[in-house]
């Protein structure tokens, strides 16, 4: 541990993105859309620093789980899948498949009908906006 807490720090944040991951994966991968009330297929997703799901996999079922994130987020979220995959070895064959760009540009992919499973961002605004457009489920902060 750093002088200054960090890895501590670090080693916290992680087990919360575990977890946000461990629900995502077990509530909202293997299905690529959904129809809502209004008849128009939506991308399922998950938001901000937040989560939500919609489709649902069996558990230890092989299933593809696509991950819209932010690029900030391009070192850490291969090493949180593995550690992921590791604490919930019945989730081992869930293959993660990453989509990491600006946060616009992967707003704009979910509303052309990008097929994304999981989707974090560092702002709330996103998720709101794509919930009131039925693209997603009500976005769930996970950290802050």
């Amino acid at each position: 541990m750093g002088k200054d807490g960090t890895t501590a720090s670090l080693r916290g944040w992680s087990l919360v993105v575990v977890l946000v991951l461990a629900l995502a994966a077990l509530g909202g991968c293997g299905s690529a859309t959904t129809v809502p009330s209004n008849g128009q297929p939506s991308t399922t997703a998950s938001a901000e620093t937040t989560s939500s799901s919609v489709a649902t996999t069996p558990t230890g079922a092989a299933s593809k789980c696509n991950v819209f994130a932010a690029g900030s987020l391009t070192q850490v979220f291969p090493e949180l899948q593995a550690a992921f995959k590791q604490a919930y070895p019945e989730m081992a064959g869930v293959e993660f498949v990453n989509n990491f760009q600006g946060t616009d540009t992967l707003v704009a992919q979910i509303k052309e009908g990008a097929p994304a499973d999981v989707f974090v961002s560092a702002s709330l605004k996103y998720g709101k906006q794509l919930y009131e457009e039925g693209l997603i489920e009500a976005p769930v902060n996970f950290c802050r």
